[in-house]
């Protein structure tokens, strides 16, 4: 949806768009109100999703399936939104909610998504929740929590200038970058040897059930400007 009224978006691989709810109100002056959830069913093989957003949750839950169902719901007025919805661009989905000003305007995403699909994210302003993802992860957030449950990712780099970060994997990373402004870092991993370069500049570092090495393989590297660490070994 462009600013102005809704548009269809996909490629040849998606079964277009289907209105699950949707409340569409034209006021006095001719601004129209917005408040619909969409969702699109993706057949052609996506490498990587890209979440470009301004306002709005975005949830990830990877597992074993052949096709990407994406779905989001978005509120604000047609003034407001200057871009929102999904792109297939070559093996790239794009998913986008762009605001023009501080007026209503958001969009929250949830995709299923098959295991070795990569997650890029950049977001300005909600919280960021990825379960199962298995592949590579680059994340960017302004101002949210961030939550990873049962990961397999093998390289993860996160940047958080505001919000609360907790992310455990079921199999051991070889790398994970986390650099946070403000907001606690709680990592869980699977017990064994990692580098460990954990820097909390106003606040704490504590490590328990693994093994910091500098000949290790795997390494992670925690970097708090204000808040606490805490890395946790798990069997």
């Amino acid at each position: 949806m462009r600013r102005g009224g809704l548009a269809r978006a996909g490629g040849p691989g998606s079964c277009g768009w289907v209105v699950c709810a949707a409340a569409v109100c034209g006021l006095a002056c001719g601004i129209v109100g917005y408040d619909i959830s969409q969702r699109a069913l993706i057949l052609d093989p996506v490498e990587q999703v890209v979440f470009d957003s301004d306002r709005g949750a975005v949830e990830v839950y990877a597992f074993k399936r052949t096709a990407i169902s994406i779905l989001y719901h978005v509120v604000g007025f047609d003034t407001s939104i200057v871009d929102v919805g999904q792109e297939l661009d070559g093996d790239v989905l794009r998913a986008t909610i762009l605001c023009d000003d501080d007026d209503i305007c958001s969009a929250d995403w949830y995709a299923e998504v098959p295991l070795g699909t990569a997650i890029a994210v950049g977001m300005r302003e909600g919280g960021l929740k990825l379960t199962g993802v298995d592949a590579e992860v680059k994340a960017e957030v302004v101002a949210g929590d961030v939550d990873g449950v049962a990961l397999g990712s093998p390289k993860f780099a996160l940047t958080v200038e505001a919000g609360a970060v907790t992310l455990a994997w079921a199999v051991a990373p070889t790398s994970v970058v986390v650099a946070v402004g403000a907001g606690d870092v709680a990592l869980t991993v699977p017990a064994g040897s990692y580098r460990c370069a954990l820097t909390a500049r106003a606040g704490a570092a504590a490590v328990d059930g693994v093994v910091c090495d500098e000949a290790a393989a795997a390494s992670l590297e925690i970097t708090v400007q204000t808040g606490d660490i805490r890395v946790q070994g798990a069997a």
